[in-house]
């Protein structure tokens, strides 16, 4: 068990970030329409179930995300378009 604990960490704080991605993963769902007219054809960075950080370019982002300290591997960085996309399945 202590191997496994030296892998992947305390299994109460990655529990508390794997919740916290999900729920800023589900708010990016239930928003995108919303975010859609925010913040049209721009990047958005959302961290903790908000948005952190949008620009033109992700190089602005994610020198933003760095800057005010947020972790790049529990935010959830994305281009908001407004065209539908088309899935070959």
């Amino acid at each position: 068990m202590a191997e496994i604990t030296d892998l992947i960490g305390n299994p109460r704080e990655v529990d508390a970030e794997l919740r916290s991605f999900r729920k800023t993963a589900m708010r990016l769902s239930s928003r995108h329409p919303r975010m859609i007219e925010r913040y049209p054809k721009r990047w958005v960075a959302l961290h903790s179930g908000r948005v952190r950080a949008h620009g033109e370019s992700l190089e602005s982002v994610l020198e933003a995300i760095d800057s005010k300290g947020l972790p790049r591997g529990q935010t959830i960085v994305r281009l908001i378009h407004d065209e539908p996309r088309t899935m070959i399945l």
